[in-house]
């Protein structure tokens, strides 16, 4: 293997796999919760219509945004949508739980 000429020189620009993962984990978390959760886009509207009301298209779109913002950003969305689709999809479990074992 040959070595670079200058040290400071990275050999690729690709993004590494872990931040290509958050992209992933964020962009869907995103769109889940914009569109399911909080039920933004409400029929009527002006944003009521493709990408903002779909969630494979919201996330492919948030995706290409965030390849190229900074890998801060990409945490930052996984952390903050990601819990709240995260609790969307537990609320009901924990709910029914609850119901079974306090039996209310």
């Amino acid at each position: 293997m040959e070595a670079s000429r200058y040290p400071d020189e990275k050999q690729t620009k690709q993004p590494n796999a872990k931040k290509q993962v958050l992209i992933l984990i964020a962009s869907i978390s995103f769109a889940f919760f914009i569109i399911e959760v909080l039920r933004w886009p409400s029929p009527g509207t002006l944003l009521y219509r493709k990408p903002f009301n779909c969630i494979p298209c919201l996330s492919a779109w948030t995706a290409l945004a965030l390849f190229f913002l900074p890998e801060v950003c990409t945490e930052v969305m996984v952390a903050m949508f990601g819990a709240g689709a995260l609790g969307a999809f537990v609320k009901p479990a924990a709910q029914k739980l609850y119901n079974t074992l306090i039996k209310i």
